[in-house]
């Protein structure tokens, strides 16, 4: 997607309104870009529409940040490389929540010897307990990202609340079980 001339003066004067504190201009600008940006976002398959989104809000939360409105496609651009690469710093760190976690049951159903069976049997327990000591609201994200690899997103519309909600529940999940000393490669 290319952008005419005209476009372009559009923006940047949207992008000049919206640093003064124009939230329709903010509007207009995000509305004008969020296409170019899902096209930029599509080599991450699946995970586009929520790069795209996790752009858009640093971009609403860092418009003052724009220090030239008429570079605002480079800003923009920057903003969902950052949020890429939140994303895939969020990514590995779920993984191995999952990877242990998985460990301990893969393990323990593949006829681990008697002694290391108890142990895992007894770590998964201990695990198990901590996840239910958690607040119901740290406990049912926590059990729904890591137990049942749901998207944050998916999360967020099976509890009926924001997607930024779901991601501090989970940190304070992780937050939580860590000072448990639970999961120490978190």
């Amino acid at each position: 997607m290319r952008f005419t001339q005209y476009q372009l003066r559009q923006l940047t004067h949207l992008a000049t309104q919206a640093r003064q504190g124009n939230q329709q201009a903010l509007h207009e600008l995000i509305h004008m870009l969020r296409p170019w940006l899902a096209q930029l976002a599509e080599h991450f398959g699946q995970l586009a529409e929520d790069l795209t989104q996790e752009a858009i809000v640093l971009m609403m939360k860092n418009i003052q940040r724009l220090r030239r409105p008429e570079a605002v496609l480079g800003w923009a651009k920057g903003c969902l490389q950052q949020a890429g690469k939140q994303m895939l710093r969020n990514q590995r760190r779920q993984q191995k929540i999952r990877q242990e976690l998985g460990q301990l049951w893969k393990e323990a159903s593949y006829g681990a010897g008697p002694v290391q069976a108890l142990l895992l049997d007894e770590r998964s327990r201990v695990i198990q307990e901590q996840l239910a000591q958690l607040p119901d609201h740290l406990r049912l994200a926590a059990e729904a990202h890591y137990l049942e690899n749901c998207s944050v997103q998916e999360i967020s519309r099976r509890l009926g609340c924001p997607v930024g909600t779901v991601k501090r529940r989970l940190h304070d999940a992780r937050r939580q079980l860590r000072q448990a000393e639970v999961l120490l490669a978190i």
